[in-house]
This record gives C-alpha cells, structure tokens and sequence, in this order.
C-alpha cells in the first residue's frame, strides 16, 4: 500500500439524498445528482495518487457504484452519520492507513490541489486539518492518527471538531477554499456548479436536463 491516507466519503441510501431539492428533481434525478457528485470527488482523489479511497453507506446501489470505480465500498446498516464514520475508521486502521480524511458527498468542485493542500498541513505525529463550511459545519476532517478524536459531524460541527481536537492536546490546523467550503445542499447552490463546474460529471448531469 502505497497511499498513507484513506478518504472516507459517507454517503445516505439514495431515496433520502439531497431531500432539499425535492421540490425541483425527482427522486431519479436526485440520485444521479448524488452519484454525479461522488464521481467527481473520487475521481479528484484519484488523481491526487496520495490518497485511496473508500464509501461508507447503507444503499447496496451506492456500493456497488464506487467499486466499480476503484474505492472500497463499505456497508453500513443505517446506524447514522458519526456511528457509520467511526466503523470506517476502524476498518482504515485495520487496513494499515495512517491518516483518515473525512469529505461529504457533495462538494465536487473540488480540486486535486485541495487534497495535497490538506495533506501537507499535516504535521508529523498527531495531527488535525479541518475545513469549515459556509453554514460552519465540517466539509473536511484530516485525522492523524484516525481515531484522535470523536466525531461530531451535522449541524453546526466546525467548532465542536476544533474544541474536541484541543481536547485531545492537539491544534488543529485550518484550510480555507471556496470550492471546498460551499457544498451542494440547496438548488440556489447548483448555479456555482454551472460557472465553476466545467468538466465535472455533476456539470454534465445539470446539462442533461436542459
């Protein structure tokens, strides 16, 4: 194994994503947002070359989508967000990772040059890189080693991260990027992904509706 570090991507079954656009897709389309997204960021992952890969879900459909695309897919039975992390982690250790990097489904502006960003704030030993989002949530959770910490990803999570990780003697360092911080979660968002999302499988899903 050459990467040191696993990104671990959690993701819902997919009749309950992206339930906020419910008013202007239909529960089709709102699955092929959902698996458009996670396409774009393994594939980010993938050309970083640092990282591998892995899924964390509920939904067989979601699984067997990123394994055929060269991430670990792992089952989930709908135990809730931090719960379903926290097994992941177990399995990062036990897959001999280092680190964990903790993205949400829905941030496919990503770059590459993000990812190698958060990697090279990463002190050595123990260490935490966090990316907060607009709404002042967690979009990024670099953890070194995987299980430092608690988890307390929804909601407001961006300082409960940063005062669990002080908790734990370790400051974390913070990473700042537009493309990073502005996750798709409201149908006002997809404009952003309609001027910076060229090239993106998200991109080509918006196009194929008009």
């Amino acid at each position: 194994m050459d990467a040191e570090t696993e990104l671990i991507i959690p993701v819902k079954k997919l009749e309950k994503s992206k339930m906020t656009f419910a008013e202007v897709f239909t529960e089709d389309q709102r699955r092929d947002l959902t698996l458009a997204m996670i396409e774009d960021i393994l594939e980010v992952a993938r050309l970083t070359k640092r990282i591998e890969s892995a899924v964390v879900s509920p939904d067989k459909n979601v699984l067997e989508f990123v394994k055929e695309r060269g991430a670990r897919s792992i089952s989930e039975a709908d135990i809730g967000l931090n719960n379903a992390l926290e097994m992941a982690i177990e399995k990062s250790i036990e897959g001999g990772f280092r680190n964990v990097l903790i993205l949400p489904g829905d941030v496919p502006l990503i770059k590459p040059d993000d990812l190698r960003n958060i990697l090279d704030l990463l002190p050595e030993g123990r260490g935490v890189v966090i990316t907060p989002s607009k709404e002042k949530g967690t979009n990024a959770l670099l953890l070194s080693p995987p299980d430092l910490m608690d988890l307390h990803f929804g909601g407001e999570s961006f300082s409960e991260h940063f005062e669990e990780a002080m908790s734990r003697g370790v400051r974390p360092r913070i990473y700042r990027s537009d493309r990073l911080e502005r996750d798709i979660d409201r149908p006002e968002d997809l404009l952003k992904i309609e001027t910076l999302g060229k090239g993106t499988k998200t991109h080509s899903f918006l196009g194929s509706l008009k």
